[in-house]
């Protein structure tokens, strides 16, 4: 079976790149596909530099205004016309046999969704591999593949198993016609992947996870997901109610979500006193304390910060994280 991979590379100014991400595209030993690069508005040079590989009529570039990675990304599945669609991160990257391997799977399987482990490269070349081991997911037990990309520690504690790369987009493949009416959501700037993979999880009836890595995900202490952005207390709350959508009327989500949101709570007292701001860190307690109440499956140090919150001692709990950030 000779499957048709559609790679769609959302990109922002991120010309000093994107040359090593397209190259470990057309340097694959499997050739049926095609690379749908979605350039979301740059100003630096990536069109000068997507142009020189447009010779190879498997890549297409588009140009838009600056609208966001979610548009992109929707607008490159528009256009995609392969039998599976996944993404590339253009400051990412393939092994030579990555989609070759893929398809090997595929063919043996005939899998919806096929989740590979991702290698993550640290500048200066030094990677980590997180042992994963090869599980097949269907209808019987998809719920643990749900509530570990809800909350990974809730579903490491609850089940004991690692199922690894759950939540972000990279080294995915979705079956085309699973992606139908599935969008990522606009208005999100975080976990967006993670709402867009719950829809699909959702939806497939067979998912293969696999512990080869084949996808190099570059660690970039600059990028946005390393940074305190004041706003991230909105999008957590928008978050939980896209989650909450999806499983309206299932109880059995309940405490899963409760435990995402206790993380969301605790990465909230890190931005309160990364900006020295007691009031922001209680406005952050009164609304969770009661949302949070009966959580279960806590790492210890979680566990310490649920006792003080139900304690009241909330000075206690901001003095903590910041003697944390100043030993850091």
């Amino acid at each position: 079976m000779n499957n048709k991979f559609s790679i769609i590379m959302a990109t922002y100014n991120n010309s000093e790149l994107i040359d090593k991400a397209i190259n470990s595209v057309i340097n694959q030993s499997y050739k049926n596909w095609e690379l749908v690069i979605i350039d979301d508005g740059s100003t630096d040079n990536t069109k000068i530099k997507v142009q020189k590989y447009q010779k190879d009529k498997r890549i297409k570039y588009v140009y838009q205004k600056n609208k966001g990675v979610s548009i992109s990304r929707n607008k490159g599945m528009n256009l995609s016309s392969g039998d599976y669609i996944t993404f590339l991160d253009s400051d990412d990257w393939y092994d030579k046999d990555f989609l070759y391997e893929i398809n090997l799977n595929i063919c043996s399987f005939s899998s919806d969704i096929i989740i590979t482990n991702i290698r993550y490269v640290f500048d200066g070349g030094s990677h980590i591999n997180k042992k994963v081991s090869d599980y097949e997911i269907t209808d019987i037990n998809k719920n643990l593949l749900i509530d570990s990309t809800i909350d990974f520690d809730y579903a490491l504690k609850k089940y004991g198993i690692n199922f690894g790369n759950c939540r972000c987009i990279g080294g995915k493949f979705y079956k085309k016609e699973i992606l139908e009416k599935i969008k990522f959501p606009i208005e999100l700037y975080t976990f967006e992947d993670g709402i867009f993979n719950l829809e699909v999880y959702k939806k497939s009836n067979h998912i293969s996870i696999r512990g080869y890595s084949g996808y190099n995900y570059y660690q970039n202490n600059t990028s946005s997901t390393h940074t305190y952005k004041k706003d991230t207390y909105q999008q957590y709350k928008m978050i939980i109610k896209y989650i909450e959508s999806i499983f309206k009327n299932n109880n059995e989500k309940l405490l899963v979500i409760k435990n995402c949101e206790f993380n969301m709570y605790t990465y909230l007292i890190n931005l309160s006193v990364y900006y020295k701001d007691y009031n922001m860190f209680l406005e952050y307690t009164n609304y969770y304390k009661k949302r949070i109440q009966g959580v279960k499956y806590l790492k210890i140090k979680n566990t310490l910060i649920y006792i003080l919150l139900k304690l009241g001692l909330y000075r206690l709990i901001y003095w903590i994280y910041n003697l944390k950030r100043l030993v850091k």
